[in-house]
């Protein structure tokens, strides 16, 4: 009798450290999700705002089509210039030779 007196005494202290080990594991979890939620908070708070560029890419693409466009405009009246002076100095050849 001693010895199952001693086994049911062993197992209670066994059973009581157990339940306190639970209880522990059960107040650091809730602590754990409280100082979760004080991080999300935190991280929400004091994140970068991020800016939408959505407007400003659009207003940049219009405008390098408006350069592109101006680009290719100004290259036509380069060779029309060119194209000018060449005639002009034919012209010019032929009133020389002319006269």
């Amino acid at each position: 009798m001693d010895l199952l007196q001693d086994s049911r005494w062993t197992m209670q202290g066994l059973n009581s450290r157990l339940k306190g080990f639970l209880e522990q594991v059960n107040k650091l979890q809730e602590a754990n999700w409280h100082l979760e939620g004080q991080i999300a908070y935190w991280g929400l708070k004091n994140a970068p705002h991020l800016q939408e560029w959505t407007q400003q890419e659009r207003t940049v693409d219009d405008l390098r089509a408006q350069v592109g466009k101006l680009l290719m405009e100004n290259a036509e009246l380069v060779l029309q210039s060119d194209h000018m002076m060449s005639r002009a100095s034919t012209i010019q050849a032929r009133s020389v030779v002319m006269y």
